[in-house]
């Protein structure tokens, strides 16, 4: 059976359509058709060319959307929804590199994390070991890929509870991320983040609890920055449309990756007693801000109220308590009640 839209995915049945249509395909069938039905009228040399650049963009822009969509799809659990955009990936490389190369290795990767997800391990490290021999064959350096290598390779670890191996590895993906990045960037805190996992299991809780405030520091810092720029956007006329100024914003799989780490971390201080401490009201602020930063207003305007509250009852968070105040206000005057 094939898809109506676009005429060009096959399926074994309608469990397998239903999957690769919620995985990815919904987000690219439209394209698909633009990709294997280019015009075939008479065209002349320029516009040929102009076409195929078309076609070569077109590509590379999906398969950016396939990894954006794994990676959502990994930060939500949704393990077997990343096999869609996996290997959706993989035939589009192939079809713009023919042989395998370093430019597949994030689609390896996403497959790799997919599999851990489902307890194969062992296909996990093959797929592991496949890239690591990628990366040493073709001396790879620089790529976006290079830190998250060594991230699997530590889930892997943990997996099989070598756990001062994943320390190790978990070592390299930080200083190689914040040698990219920097130290306080967002692309680091899912080492820190694993690396406090690690420690739980070593007994360590008190490594694990420093840890896991490093990584709302950084998500803290990233949101107010962007909180600050959506602060900037003039409040419209009542009778017209809301148009904000552009602004960085978080990408889809950024966002599922926040939401991810803000209910573990929120998780375990309520169970170990840290529910009414300072973290626990930036951990509370960091959720206001990531409702405010993906435009759920009234969602972000009840957060911040309540959060703002809960600040009043812990001591020594005045800065924070004006910063929640001011949230507040922005959405007050953004959101018409």
């Amino acid at each position: 059976m094939r898809c109506k839209g676009c005429k060009i995915a096959a399926y074994c049945n309608r469990e397998h359509q239903q999957l690769d249509w919620v995985g990815i395909h919904r987000y690219l069938c439209k394209s698909l058709i633009y990709l294997y039905n280019p015009p075939t009228r008479s065209i002349r040399k320029l516009q040929q060319q102009a076409l195929e650049r078309s076609i070569f963009n077109t590509k590379l822009d999906l398969i950016n959307m396939c990894l954006l969509h794994g990676h959502r799809h990994l930060f939500e659990g949704n393990y077997k929804l990343i096999i869609p955009p996996a290997l959706q990936c993989l035939r589009l490389y192939k079809m713009l590199y023919k042989a395998e190369g370093v430019e597949w290795l994030p689609a390896y990767l996403l497959l790799a994390e997919c599999l851990l997800g489902l307890g194969k391990t062992n296909e996990a490290a093959n797929y592991l070991s496949l890239i690591n021999w990628f990366e040493t064959k073709n001396k790879v350096t620089g790529i976006k890929c290079n830190h998250m290598v060594k991230r699997t390779m530590a889930k892997l670890s943990m997996v099989r509870e070598n756990y001062l191996q994943a320390l190790d590895e978990l070592a390299e993906d930080i200083y190689l991320a914040s040698e990219k990045y920097g130290t306080l960037d967002i692309q680091t805190s899912g080492g820190y983040f694993n690396m406090a996992n690690v420690y739980f299991f070593l007994g360590r809780e008190e490594v694990t609890n420093s840890l896991y405030k490093k990584v709302i520091d950084i998500w803290c810092n990233h949101l107010q920055s962007l909180v600050n720029q959506k602060m900037k956007t003039s409040t419209p006329d009542i009778a017209l449309p809301i148009k904000e100024e552009e602004y960085e914003a978080l990408n889809e799989a950024d966002s599922a990756e926040a939401t991810m780490y803000f209910e573990s971390i929120g998780g375990w201080w309520e169970s170990t007693g840290e529910g009414q401490s300072y973290y626990s009201g930036k951990l509370a602020y960091c959720k206001s801000m990531h409702l405010f930063v993906l435009s759920k207003l009234r969602e972000a305007y009840a957060s911040a109220k309540k959060t703002a509250m809960f600040l009043k009852s812990i001591p020594d968070c005045e800065a924070l308590l004006v910063r929640a105040e001011d949230l507040v206000e922005s959405c007050e005057k953004k959101v018409y009640f």
